[in-house]
């Protein structure tokens, strides 16, 4: 594995451009003082890396970057949050591979997301919770009946289709308007009367036939 990586100062904010096979290894040397070029502006952090297939994309990569102006290297920096480079002598944290970062940026993302969708107001009106558990409660009803007695003589498109409406109209609710509790209240509606609908055609669909 081939990486291109920038190193950032902490001492006077300037960057460093290379590549490396071993970036562990190759942050010990910058920081260590073996390297003439970059002793003088020790400690450096991991600022961006990425991989790359073999040498000569890494190397392409590489002068691309060095040419990039101060203001373009800082807004990579800001793509990944700087990783600590350890000491020569193997202290401090290790690199983690950019799956591994991008896992991490991923999971930071989405619970601030998690957090919004389930602490907001609409989650405190009591009767929307309950057309909610209702409304999920004979979606339910309707898969089961659906898979284990009807589905020879019953369409799976308007089930699938309820389903998929209950889903976005909680999206809709909870998300885009968990404060206008009214508008809430008409999307989980909506979704309530058409589970009761399409359990209503379940029901018909036994003695008249399949729909």
């Amino acid at each position: 594995m081939i990486l291109t990586y920038l190193l950032k100062s902490t001492k006077d904010s300037s960057y460093y451009v290379g590549i490396t096979s071993d970036i562990n290894r190759r942050l010990d040397e910058h920081n260590s003082g073996k390297l003439k070029t970059t002793s003088s502006k020790r400690p450096w952090i991991l600022a961006f890396i990425r991989e790359h297939k073999d040498y000569t994309e890494a190397r392409k990569h590489e002068k691309w970057l060095k040419k990039k102006n101060r203001q373009y290297k800082d807004k990579l920096a800001q793509l990944a949050p700087p990783i600590p480079a350890h000491s020569g002598r193997g202290k401090g944290r290790r690199f983690k591979s950019s799956s591994g970062l991008q896992m991490k940026k991923i999971i930071k993302f989405i619970l601030p997301q998690l957090k919004y969708f389930f602490l907001n107001p609409f989650w405190t009106s009591w009767i929307n919770i309950v057309i909610l558990v209702i409304s999920l409660a004979l979606n339910g009803l309707i898969w089961y009946l659906y898979l284990g007695k009807y589905h020879e003589i019953i369409n799976l498109t308007p089930i699938g289709y309820s389903s998929g409406v209950l889903l976005l109209n909680l999206f809709l609710a909870a998300v885009i308007y968990p404060k206008q509790k009214m508008i809430s209240f008409i999307f989980l509606g909506t979704s309530l009367l058409i589970e009761i609908f399409i359990l209503f055609l379940i029901k018909i669909s036994f003695y008249l036939g399949a729909f």
